[in-house]
């Protein structure tokens, strides 16, 4: 999981689905939004996970107009100007006459790229890198959700390789007539849009990943939800039967709590 605030951190994809499809986003969003992006691949019925890191200066200039990400350059070449709606930075290709500029990791003062130490500039630098990465949720798709009936009271949360387990234990839960919904995240960071929206919508949100709860600690603080984390560290995938018995006494409890709130209610009357 990457908290970006410097322009060579690299927004987070992880991909369960069509892989050329993925890759052909993961491009797009390094060129369109001139930020690396790590595509991870996913083997979605188990626990591996193989990373590929595509990066904006591994893949051109995208636009074949001098690396300029399609805006003529200025007389001038300002290369920490920035497009106003991605926030991105022009393309300046290697040995380019006229696009010569200083590189390297010490702080650039925004627009003319000159080394900085300025502490109000450095302020500044900082908020924009973040401010780019978050406008990429702009560009990347709405979360998908599946509540069958749309009723559930609990949601089932995932990312990466638990998508089969999470998949198989909600067919088990509706044959049995409980209501679940699910949801599985491509895009980590950001996140897509309208997760917070998605995420309130639901009385117990259930996270299950191979870890110790990178994706629910993220989610608990971006969104204030209390999401519960299931978490299963042993290289092995997740047993449908453990997330499925999860769910079940989640809600088994929510149904208990509604049955003291109504044995309230009768009492007070």
């Amino acid at each position: 999981m990457y908290r970006p605030e410097l322009d060579g951190i690299p927004t987070v994809r992880v991909s369960c689905g069509d892989k050329s499809r993925q890759q052909e986003s993961s491009v797009r969003t390094s060129i369109g939004w001139g930020t690396p992006v790590v595509a991870v691949r996913a083997f979605c019925g188990g626990n591996r996970v193989t990373v590929s890191a595509t990066t904006s200066q591994d893949l051109g200039d995208g636009d074949g107009e001098g690396g300029t990400n399609g805006t003529v350059p200025a007389p001038i070449f300002q290369p920490y100007e920035r497009d106003p709606v991605t926030l991105a930075r022009p393309w300046a290709l290697p040995g380019t006459p006229g696009l010569e500029h200083r590189i390297g990791g010490l702080e650039k003062e925004d627009v003319t790229g000159d080394v900085s130490y300025d502490p109000i500039n450095h302020e500044k630098m900082v908020h924009l890198r973040a401010d780019k990465i978050a406008g990429i949720a702009r560009d990347i798709p709405l979360v998908e959700l599946d509540d069958e009936g749309g009723d559930a009271r609990v949601l089932l949360l995932g990312w990466g390789s638990t998508y089969g387990a999470i998949a198989a234990a909600v067919r088990r839960i509706r044959a049995v007539g409980k209501s679940v919904a699910q949801a599985h995240l491509v895009h980590l960071n950001p996140f897509p849009s309208n997760l917070g929206e998605v995420l309130g919508s639901y009385e117990r949100v259930i996270v299950p990943e191979g870890n110790l709860g990178q994706l629910t600690k993220l989610v608990r603080a971006d969104f204030l939800v209390d999401a519960r984390l299931v978490s299963r560290v042993q290289g092995t995938p997740f047993r449908v039967a453990e997330i499925e018995r999860v769910v079940l006494d989640a809600l088994a409890e929510l149904e208990g709590l509604a049955g003291l709130d109504d044995h309230a209610k009768e009492e007070s009357r």
